[in-house]
């Protein structure tokens, strides 16, 4: 409810992050990623009980919903060029992702690098890959738990912040393609 506008709350965060990055260096940089992982994972749990919490049945309900809506069915395993979603297209896009991010990106690089040996630089990446393991499934139970709250709530998904309000003025578009879009 506070009417705080966004560019000094920017400009503010973002005056202090460069002040204790150059204060801190690497260090300092090392501290804000295990925090700003932290705070994904507890971010994670908010949302989740969050859902829960305005949901009648809580988590049961959410896998009641997610299962009657097939979104619990298993991987099937079966090799098909006519399907739409197969394990095999999407395995080798994800073993290439992981190696992308693990070998050639720049966070994890400097993590790599900048440690003091060489098992400090195990120890980052297996803590890296364990709050991983965490934070992925998790992410992909917030879309299953929000797709719940939704089909229990569909009132709630209002459009108003997706596309029939000005981004500029925010008042409600009433003519062109996306009021039409919104009347059918």
């Amino acid at each position: 409810g506070w009417d705080i506008p966004t560019w000094p709350v920017l400009l503010v965060l973002g005056f202090i992050t460069t002040i204790y990055t150059v204060l801190g260096g690497m260090k300092a940089v090392i501290w804000t990623d295990m925090i700003q992982g932290l705070m994904m994972l507890f971010g994670v749990a908010v949302v989740i009980v969050a859902v829960w919490s305005q949901m009648d049945g809580g988590a049961a309900r959410v896998g009641a919903i997610a299962y009657d809506t097939y979104r619990l069915n298993p991987v099937d395993l079966n090799f098909n060029w006519q399907s739409k979603w197969s394990l095999w297209g999407a395995l080798p896009h994800w073993v290439l992702a992981m190696l992308s991010f693990y070998i050639a990106d720049q966070i994890t690089a400097q993590r790599i690098l900048c440690a003091k040996s060489t098992i400090a630089a195990r120890n980052s990446f297996l803590l890296n890959t364990i709050a991983l393991t965490f934070l992925l499934p998790g992410l992909v139970y917030i879309g299953v738990c929000l797709h719940a709250f939704y089909y229990d709530h569909p009132q709630e998904m209002r459009g108003k912040w997706v596309t029939n309000v000005d981004a500029l003025t925010r008042k409600p578009i009433t003519e062109g393609f996306a009021a039409q879009v919104l009347k059918d």
